[in-house]
């Protein structure tokens, strides 16, 4: 046998010494998998994972109105997150106030400040958009994932409704119209849309000439110093700015400085209907979700904010409708 068909044994050695790291490390791999498999035991309810369908078939986002408007409980989150939308709606004229009542065949445009993943965008489509009536909706949200799956919404279910007119989604940071880019801008221009919250209100009024609705949430007037420290840290550590939550006397001065009628100004208090039924809901999820591994730990931090918000009236849930005469 020729030389050159003999290794060295230097050449022998870091072969099985190679060869021994290697299979080390696929046992290692096995074992961890193994464990991997005890630990969360893959023959109980992991699987649920491989089950759900998506998307899902909603993803809202608010704090829900938890009553009928036969005053009966509401247990489903969609649900409740769909009743306060109308609820804004109603206040703000847009809604007839019974089943019989037609709308009136007048075109309406919306501008959608947060909106989310696009249920809410949904609802508005189909419970304004009707025929004879066109809506024109532009949204914004900060989100961008939000944008991509409103997007896809809009796309496959919306823009072919009767009765829209023109639909329109858009990344932009909803409390600074000035850094909404232009064909933001030349689009509500053109539809006269109405947001919310200073700056807003100014542009709402002095830009579109339009009426304003929210949802919002305020200082009571009965708050103390110190619960009103207390609820402007809670504003601070939820990423808002300091003085977010305003009294109410504040929050109609600045729709009146901004150019809204005082006697058009209107403010609904849904408090009892808001937090405790979020709170309650919360408690039902969570122990639904146990069963499956699941926790819901960054809400119910949110929880015991709610909880109080409601023990000590600090914070008050409030629909408020402006309108420019």
């Amino acid at each position: 046998m020729s030389s050159s068909a003999l290794a060295a044994p230097g050449s022998t050695f870091r072969d099985l010494t190679c060869f021994a790291i290697g299979f080390g490390t696929a046992l290692l791999v096995i074992a961890s998998v193994a464990l991997s498999f005890r630990r969360s035991d893959i023959y109980n309810v992991d699987h649920w994972k491989l089950n759900i369908r998506l998307p899902p078939t909603s993803m809202w986002m608010n704090m829900g109105y938890w009553k009928t408007t036969d005053n009966a409980l509401i247990h489903q989150f969609d649900e409740a997150c769909q009743r306060l939308l109308e609820e804004v709606l109603s206040t703000a004229g847009l809604l007839p106030p019974t089943a019989g009542t037609r709308r009136a065949k007048t075109d309406v445009a919306v501008l959608d400040l947060g909106i989310g993943c696009g249920d809410q965008t949904k609802s508005l489509v189909q419970l304004l958009g009707s025929a004879g009536r066109n809506l024109h909706y532009v949204g914004l949200t900060n989100v961008q994932a939000q944008v991509n799956i409103a997007t896809r919404l809009k796309d496959n279910e919306l823009e072919s409704k009767a009765g829209v007119a023109s639909i329109e989604i858009s990344l932009a940071d909803a409390a600074q119209p000035s850094s909404w880019s232009s064909a933001i801008h030349s689009t509500l221009l053109a539809q006269k849309a109405g947001p919310s919250r200073i700056p807003l209100f100014r542009y709402a009024a002095a830009e579109l000439d339009a009426s304003i609705m929210a949802f919002d949430l305020l200082l009571s007037d009965k708050a103390t110093p110190a619960q009103r420290l207390i609820a402007q840290a809670i504003g601070v550590a939820s990423q808002c700015p300091w003085g977010t939550f305003l009294p109410l006397a504040e929050y109609r001065a600045q729709l009146v400085g901004a150019g809204f009628d005082p006697e058009l100004i209107e403010t609904r208090d849904v408090t009892p209907h808001v937090f405790r039924g979020l709170v309650d809901f919360i408690d039902r999820q969570a122990e639904s979700l146990s069963t499956y591994g699941i926790a819901l730990t960054r809400y119910r931090v949110f929880q015991k904010v709610l909880k109080f918000f409601v023990a000590s009236g600090v914070v008050r849930a409030v629909i408020i409708v402006a309108k420019r005469r």
